[in-house]
């Protein structure tokens, strides 16, 4: 039963079935409506390292484990389940989950804690329309970024980093598009694209635009979460 049926894409089908149905029970509008949801990862510890992904990460002690890196909206439905290995970063599978999830799940904002977060995940969320709203340990060490002087926000200033520039963004717009819409399509996932773009000796031009973007994206998402 387990090699003729346990299957990536039988599990995923079999998984859409049930979040389905239980996304259209009444009971479950009491915990929420499926437009949020978020995104994190649990260790398991492996018996010893049969697996190419049962790895040591001195994050999770040092016995051979995996990482299962679950999506769930907000009425309790696990809708997307990745196997990482312990040294992966989870931050290029956020929106992996987001862009594979096949349910009725109307999602359209989606959290993380630190670990899930990026610069650039915050561009592909904005591009593809979804609402990026991690949780961020470090918050008051990360800068806003503006388009003019630091001096006309007197009280921002000392949050204030480096300025905010397009220019990059508007030459690799092109290519941005290109990369979201095979994000869109399936043609290729964006954990891979990230993964690709960060592996270059130096940094992409097209990650740097991207980097650009998720910056402008994080200011404006900091500057919401302040005004609460």
């Amino acid at each position: 039963t387990v090699e003729g049926y346990l299957r990536e894409g039988t599990y995923g089908q079999a998984l859409t079935e049930l979040v389905n149905y239980h996304h259209h029970l009444p009971f479950v509008a009491y915990w929420g409506d499926g437009t949020t949801s978020a995104s994190d990862a649990q260790f398991f510890a492996a018996d010893g390292p049969r697996s190419a992904l049962a790895q040591i990460s001195r994050h999770y002690g040092f016995q051979p484990g995996i990482l299962v890196y679950t999506h769930y909206g907000d009425q309790h439905d696990p809708y997307h389940i990745a196997i990482l290995s312990p040294k992966e970063h989870q931050a290029p599978y956020m929106v992996d989950g987001l862009v594979a999830q096949t349910t009725d799940l109307p999602i359209r904002e989606h959290y993380t804690d630190t670990g899930g977060f990026s610069d650039i995940g915050f561009s592909f969320c904005h591009i593809l329309g979804w609402t990026y709203a991690p949780r961020l340990r470090d918050f008051l060490k990360r800068r806003l970024h503006c388009f003019d002087s630091p001096d006309n926000y007197p009280a921002l200033k000392p949050l204030i980093g480096d300025k905010a520039t397009f220019k990059r963004v508007e030459k690799q717009w092109d290519d941005i598009l290109r990369g979201a819409s095979s994000v869109r399509l399936g043609t290729v996932r964006c954990s891979t694209l990230m993964k690709k773009l960060s592996a270059y000796p130096r940094q992409n031009e097209l990650a740097l635009a991207l980097q650009d973007l998720g910056q402008i994206e994080r200011t404006l998402f900091m500057l919401d979460w302040l005004q609460f």
